[in-house]
């Protein structure tokens, strides 16, 4: 991988007081996500998989001196997009775990504290086996789709789509339809907000 034996630095706007917080050594380091005072990172780890073109994927805190891994992930899975909440005690990424039954497994969120001794991050959304059921989307992003933080880190909205909302275009493309969602950051009291059904992801940001 090109990214393989890169590290993750945490340095001052001057330049000054530069610090190794993760080393890539044969893992790729993608999408860091810093605390918000700097002194820790959140990441995805990529390494080599059980079969050639696959990896498997972690989610590891690192400060420098300690690493933890909060999700480990097996081979065929991917995970992308850690954000750190506001007041720097939790993480939320985006997962899909392998498929024993061969299909791309829908993406959940994952959630839970970050830290040298955190425990591994929980998975938030009831997929498959409680309604709402969200579907897996045969694209790059499967499932949910976008997420996002509350400014007081206590909930968590993300864009998805349900069951049913998808069906074949005119070139047998997947053609999907989003909507948004809220829910807390225990994974209680999931509500959906809209009913549009977009077509274009939607930007998600929430007003301060």
């Amino acid at each position: 991988d090109a990214l393989a034996g890169r590290h993750i630095v945490r340095v001052g706007a001057d330049g000054a007081g530069l610090t190794v917080l993760a080393t890539g050594g044969q893992r790729a380091l993608k999408n860091p996500s810093f605390t918000p005072g700097g002194e820790a990172v959140v990441f995805v780890a990529m390494s080599a998989g059980d079969r050639p073109g696959e990896s498997t994927s972690e989610v590891v805190w690192a400060d420098g001196t300690n690493e933890r891994a909060l999700l480990s992930l097996g081979s065929g899975a991917d995970a992308w997009a850690p954000k750190v909440s506001p007041d720097g005690k939790n993480v939320l990424v985006m997962a899909r775990p392998p498929n024993p039954g061969g299909d791309r497994a829908p993406t959940n969120l994952y959630v839970g504290p970050i830290g040298p001794t955190a425990e591994p991050l929980r998975a938030l959304l009831p997929l498959e086996t409680k309604t709402p059921t969200f579907l897996p989307i045969n694209s790059a992003y499967k499932g949910v789709v976008a997420a996002a933080w509350s400014p007081d880190s206590q909930r968590l909205a993300f864009v998805a789509a349900l069951a049913g909302d998808c069906r074949k275009g005119g070139m047998g493309e997947l053609v999907c339809s989003y909507d948004l969602y809220v829910i807390d950051a225990d994974g209680q009291n999931l509500r959906r907000l809209t009913n549009v059904g977009f077509t274009e992801l939607p930007a998600l940001r929430w007003a301060r």
